[in-house]
């Protein structure tokens, strides 16, 4: 829903080196020393691979709902 996609939006404000796209955000992956974003926080409510807010590490290969990675940071 548009509500819980800006409360993921408002929190990912305070996340340092983040790159925010129209559909994703990069960030910095907590599970693993990470320099460079190396994760992608889905933000497209209409996506079928992944649910809103899933975290994804193509580093690590991390994959955790929202609330997981929020937690962390």
């Amino acid at each position: 829903s548009e509500r819980i996609k800006q409360l993921i939006v408002d929190e990912l404000q305070s996340v340092p080196k983040k790159r925010m796209m129209k559909n994703k955000a990069m960030v910095l992956c907590p599970f693993h020393p990470d320099k460079n974003p190396s994760a992608t926080i889905n933000l497209d409510e209409t996506q079928t691979k992944a649910p809103l807010g899933w975290f994804r590490c193509f580093g690590c290969r991390a994959s955790v709902p929202w609330n997981n990675y929020a937690a962390t940071v």
